[in-house]
């Protein structure tokens, strides 16, 4: 009995130890099988990821041969209207110098008519003149005839009076009475010819008088011809200065045409180059993304062999294992940093992105770290291979995110996304829960005046230069805060920025510049600041934001002066620093982080300067300008970061490198 007793005991221990054994390798059937689903997950998200970012490659690629194609067109629709333009204008000149030609033309036959006018008038007068000389001259001939007719009739009268006198003594009686009456009719005769004579001097006098009238008409007539002449000369030579003058002034348009001409082949050529420049840069990246696609395939092919070749000899071990640590495993991946460097504007959405990846992942901390339903843990034994297995797949986790960074690191900002209100409760002013305090930002007094806008040794739509008066105006000296904002979110019931986790800035952001806002956010939040201090506050105009920025007529090219300065703002990193980091980077009235950090909303549409040959697409016009760049811009290069640099976007736009600063009118 004892022996059987044993036996049955023996037997009890083997199928004990063989349940136990069985349990043992069900469980870690289930650990594989959760493994292997991981893992085909993850592979599955890597494969999705790259056909996604193959998609928006190749949307970026159609998009960038869309603009260029669109900008050639642009440039050639420009060019033919300049070319329309020169040959109206040409046309134009050719038909005035025409008509001045032909006014010179008529002008000089109307002064040779003049003249032979003129000459023929002279004629005539001089004619009438000896016309007028020689009835004079019969005038007194017949004046002097008659004075000698008088004079012989004088002489005949004595003669009959003494001839009567001496008959007057034979005759007297007889005769008396015909002497007398004789005599009557000799003194009627005598008064006769007197008033003749008088009449003949009378005419002579007239003759005279109207000699001299014609003679003076004649003289004051010549004055006139020869004033009229020496005006028509003078006018002759004004006409021909004038002819020339317009000579000379089409000389110089000529000259003008042919340096614009030159200009605008030149900024043809400009304009290919740097077509041509974006074309071998989106090659560039197009190759290197094909690049670290092949690398990333190749690791996630070896990390798969690896991770098969490590279950095989899994499956063959009878040690036990544990579940690998995942919370520990998306740790790592979330402290992974995949993104490069941008450029300015709201392309650095690569290194934006990432940072915002890694907020949004910290406000979830139980994201990804669920098991299988079912799953109960052995107890850990000593073995080396559960490290081994969590490292692989660690690595496999890390090769995701490489694999995320095509998806990720080449979208834009969201554009689309509406402020809404938020539930009462779900909005958060700080890092923790309590009630946040009254954060009110200085601001520095800035005195208005004249400046040049813009610069003409720049990018096109910086330029051309141009001359602007500003008011007296204040301005916040940094950027609206973390805190502030919060606290106007917490009393408002708006929507905070998307990557606030549960709504609260994360501890230690306080002091960092608000991002993540559209151009309504930061109206309604200059209505709320505005209400709450009792002053009218609202985003600067772009002329008031480059006036500090470039000091006013000073015309400086950064805050800080006219050439880079290292340690005075914040660029070229991955994340926002708080507000005033670099205040070496003020500007003459002490307003810090003008350039860099995040980029700053105006209240100015988009536009381009008076006198830019360019236009703003129909889809820009309703776009806003955001001014100073951000901590992903270049210090240097193409696009290098100065306070003459414009870019605009929706007024929908959020993005983790665009926030704002408010300004108040007066000082």
């Amino acid at each position: 009995l004892r022996a059987q007793a044993a036996a049955l005991e023996e037997k009890a221990r083997q199928e004990e130890s063989a349940r136990v054994e069985q349990e043992r390798r069900e469980q870690e059937r289930r650990e594989m099988e959760d493994r292997d689903r991981i893992a085909r997950e993850e592979l599955a998200r890597e494969d999705e990821a790259r056909r996604l970012a193959e998609e928006e490659r190749k949307r970026l690629e159609a998009e960038a041969h869309r603009k260029a194609e669109e900008e050639a067109r642009q440039l050639a629709t420009v060019d033919r209207k300049r070319a329309e333009e020169e040959e109206r204008q040409r046309v134009e000149e050719a038909n005035r110098r025409a008509e001045e030609e032909r006014k010179r033309d008529e002008e000089s036959q109307r002064l040779r008519a003049e003249a032979a006018e003129a000459r023929k008038q002279a004629e005539s007068e001089a004619q009438e003149r000896r016309r007028l000389e020689e009835e004079r001259a019969r005038a007194e001939a017949e004046a002097r005839q008659r004075a000698e007719e008088e004079k012989l009739l004088r002489a005949e009268e004595e003669a009959a009076r003494l001839k009567a006198g001496e008959a007057a003594q034979q005759k007297h009686a007889k005769e008396e009475k015909l002497l007398r009456a004789e005599a009557e009719s000799a003194r009627q005769r005598a008064e006769e010819e007197s008033v003749a004579r008088k009449k003949a001097e009378a005419e002579a006098a007239r003759l005279r008088a109207e000699q001299e009238t014609r003679k003076k008409a004649d003289e004051e007539n010549a004055v006139r011809r020869a004033e009229e002449e020496r005006q028509r000369f003078e006018e002759a030579q004004r006409l021909r200065a004038e002819a020339e003058a317009a000579r000379r002034q089409a000389e110089v348009e000529a000259g003008e045409r042919k340096r614009l001409e030159e200009e605008r082949k030149q900024a043809d050529a400009e304009a290919q180059r740097r077509l041509e420049a974006e074309r071998q840069r989106s090659e560039k990246e197009r190759q290197e993304r094909e690049e670290r696609e092949r690398a990333a395939t190749a690791e996630r092919e070896r990390l798969a062999r690896e991770l098969k070749e490590r279950e095989e000899q899994m499956a063959r071990m009878a040690a036990t294992s544990y579940a690998p640590d995942i919370d520990a495993t998306h740790q790592q991946r979330r402290g992974v940093v995949t993104q490069q460097m941008g450029e300015n504007s709201l392309a650095d959405a690569t290194m934006a992105t990432s940072w915002q990846q890694q907020q949004q992942q910290q406000s979830q901390p139980g994201l990804h770290q669920s098991v299988a339903p079912g799953y109960a843990p052995a107890a850990p034994k000593k073995s080396a291979l559960p490290m081994v297995l969590g490292a692989v797949l660690a690595v496999v986790v890390i090769g995701g995110g490489i694999g995320a960074y095509f998806m990720l690191g080449s979208k834009t900002a969201s554009t689309d996304q509406p402020t809404t209100k938020t539930e009462p409760g779900k909005t958060g002013g700080g890092s923790n829960n309590s009630e946040p305090k009254s954060t009110k930002a200085e601001m520095m007094a800035i005195s208005g005046g004249a400046f040049k806008l813009g610069r003409d040794d720049g990018p096109q739509q910086e330029s051309p230069a141009h001359s602007v008066t500003v008011s007296d105006f204040s301005m916040d000296k940094t950027e609206v805060t973390n805190a502030e904002y919060a606290e106007f979110a917490n009393e408002t019931k708006r929507t905070p920025p998307s990557h606030w986790p549960g709504g609260k800035v994360l501890s230690g952001q306080e002091q960092w510049p608000v991002n993540n806002v559209t151009l309504d956010d930061a109206n309604a939040f200059a209505v709320w600041r505005s209400k709450r201090d009792g002053v009218t506050y609202r985003l600067p105009t772009e002329q008031e934001w480059e006036y500090a920025a470039r000091n006013g007529d000073q015309a400086n090219l950064y805050p800080w002066g006219n050439s880079w300065a290292n340690d005075s703002a914040v660029v070229k990193v991955v994340s926002p620093q708080a507000v005033g980091t670099f205040p070496a980077g003020k500007n003459r009235w002490g307003v810090v982080d003008l350039i860099g950090n995040v980029w700053e909303w105006t209240s100015s549409k988009a536009s381009l300067y008076p006198g830019n040959a360019g236009t703003v697409p129909n889809s820009d016009k309703d776009h806003y300008i955001m001014r100073g760049g951000s901590y992903a811009s270049e210090p240097s290069g193409e696009r290098a970061i100065t306070a003459t640099f414009r870019d605009w976007v929706p007024a929908s736009t959020k993005h983790p490198t665009l926030g704002f600063r408010l300004v108040r009118a007066g000082s």
